[in-house]
């Protein structure tokens, strides 16, 4: 099945006085909810629903301390999750204080077989273009 993506015309953020280009941009084809997932696993495993979902719960609990703890986690088969964070410069490392600190993120990145199925991706055009215009010239 392939993914869908639609076509743009926008220019660079790192140049806004540039000509706009064609930039492609991925369709979401839906959102599955927490009960979507816990019936599915149940369906195929021996677990109720109802402990799957106990069970996601209390990953995420564990995942959030971990993260906040200062530790990387690894999860085999999908990858690895991680705290990051960008920050002011200053004039000197006296002069840095955690208020320099600007952005705190969580980085995930895929390894294993969630990192093998970029290859297998493959992609559909749908919809119109949102500038038309732009994009048949």
């Amino acid at each position: 099945m392939s993914l869908k993506y639609k076509l743009s015309a926008r220019t660079s953020p790192h140049d806004l006085d540039a000509e706009a280009k064609i930039y492609a941009g991925a369709v979401n084809s839906g959102t599955l909810s927490m009960e979507e997932i816990c019936s599915n696993i149940e369906r195929n495993s021996t677990a109720t629903r109802g402990d799957v979902k106990g069970i996601a719960l209390a990953f995420a609990n564990y995942l959030i301390k971990s993260l906040t703890a200062g530790n990387s986690v690894y999860l085999e088969d999908l990858g690895f999750f991680r705290v990051g964070c960008s920050s002011k410069g200053a004039e000197t490392e006296k002069a840095f204080t955690p208020a320099n600190i600007t952005r705190k993120y969580i980085n995930f990145q895929p390894k294993g077989q969630l990192s093998d199925v970029k290859a297998k991706i493959t992609f559909e055009k749908v919809g119109k273009s949102t500038d038309a215009a732009v994009v048949e010239q």
